[in-house]
């Protein structure tokens, strides 16, 4: 049985069940609908011998007397603890509500060092819980394409729009890089999520005269990303920070 929550119309190819409560702050979002994501969790757990909670949020409200008798598995993604390194504002009941959770864990699964010793420092979870395995993806998504020379300088950056990936800073780096590369275009991929932050780096594109040269391409589903990312040269990231660092 697989759950996908939603507050939005994105198609994950899932069905999804739509938060009650709606903030436009999504780390308020999440607690507000802590206790009801955790009642379809136990709904959906009740014949399971395990249950895998993908991103940390998802485990909100859950405590063991309601997964009784089952091994819960946490994969955490972002943290709060990185969203505040990347000055986006956590409050500590969203911190306290993740250390919760990490303890609940049986098992941890992370993509890296870094997020290991984030966990057992910051959140305090026993090492031996904690297993890294770094994230791997299809064969065909990063199939090499060549393209000729002649053509425009074409680059790409797969991410959500917000302060974590810093797209601010992404649209002043490709500005440097177009002075040299004139002919050069950007194509950001990934959802709004963060619509006061999608303003702020839409009057920067105006700013710096690149409105003709920055294209947003918003969510693109995973079936779909290898063949999008193939009319790239290259993939421009200047997150904060990421899970694997």
């Amino acid at each position: 049985t697989i759950l996908q929550f939603s507050d939005d119309a994105m198609d994950v190819g899932l069905e999804r069940l739509r938060y009650p409560h709606q903030h436009a702050d999504r780390f308020q979002r999440r607690l507000l609908n802590a206790e009801w994501v955790a009642a379809q969790v136990s709904l959906a757990a009740r014949d399971v011998t395990d249950v895998v909670f993908v991103h940390i949020s998802m485990c909100f409200g859950s405590r063991k007397d309601n997964l009784a008798g089952k091994r819960v598995w946490l994969l955490p993604m972002l943290m709060g603890l990185s969203y505040r390194q990347s000055g986006e504002h956590v409050t500590e009941e969203y911190l306290q509500e993740e250390r919760r959770c990490v303890m609940l864990a049986d098992r941890i699964i992370t993509p890296s060092h870094f997020e290991k010793r984030q966990l057992i420092e910051g959140y305090g979870a026993i090492s031996e819980r904690v297993k890294v395995i770094p994230r791997g993806i299809p064969a065909a998504t990063s199939a090499p394409v060549k393209r000729p020379s002649d053509v425009s300088l074409k680059i790409c950056s797969v991410g959500s729009i917000k302060p974590q990936k810093n797209t601010l800073g992404l649209v002043k780096r490709f500005s440097a890089i177009s002075k040299q590369h004139p002919e050069a275009r950007l194509g950001v991929i990934g959802p709004v999520q963060n619509e006061a932050y999608h303003r702020l780096v839409l009057r920067e594109i105006d700013a710096l005269g690149l409105r003709e040269a920055v294209t947003f391409y918003g969510y693109v589903p995973p079936e779909s990303l290898g063949a999008t990312i193939s009319e790239f040269d290259i993939h421009l990231t200047d997150s904060l920070c990421e899970t694997f660092g």
